[in-house]
């Protein structure tokens, strides 16, 4: 009888102390202001093949649209986008400008069609 309740005793601090961290960790998180961050910016993001775009970060200059992004290894970067010449052109990791070249891949074309036909702006999210 006496190890009936010791186990049982155990079983109920394991099991309060396993109900309590389950109600803790998301509190933390919803606390925490980078957990927030990073589903806001999320929630704004489009992927277009290895590239996630933010669309909040659309802005015209020179006849360029220039968006800020993450690659395939989540690294920060930046796409300028000629509508003119249709054409697309991204930063290293040092954020210098590579070279403008063509889409490649049909997910560049559609980054350039979204971006240049206005579907993708700040105000109206794909």
């Amino acid at each position: 009888m006496n190890m009936k309740f010791r186990i049982k005793f155990f079983k109920n601090i394991i099991t309060s102390l396993c109900f309590f961290q389950i109600l803790t960790i998301p509190l933390y998180f919803s606390q925490s202001l980078k957990a927030r961050d990073v589903h806001h910016i999320k929630s704004t993001m489009t992927k277009y093949g290895i590239l996630n775009i933010i669309n909040n970060s659309i802005n015209y200059q020179d006849q360029k649209y220039i968006v800020k992004g993450y690659n395939s290894m989540d690294e920060e970067i930046y796409i300028a986008i000629s509508c003119i010449k249709k054409k697309i052109n991204v930063t290293s990791k040092d954020f210098a400008w590579k070279n403008w070249l063509p889409p490649i891949y049909e997910f560049e074309s559609r980054l350039i069609n979204d971006i240049c036909s206005g579907r993708l702006d700040n105000k109206n999210n794909i």
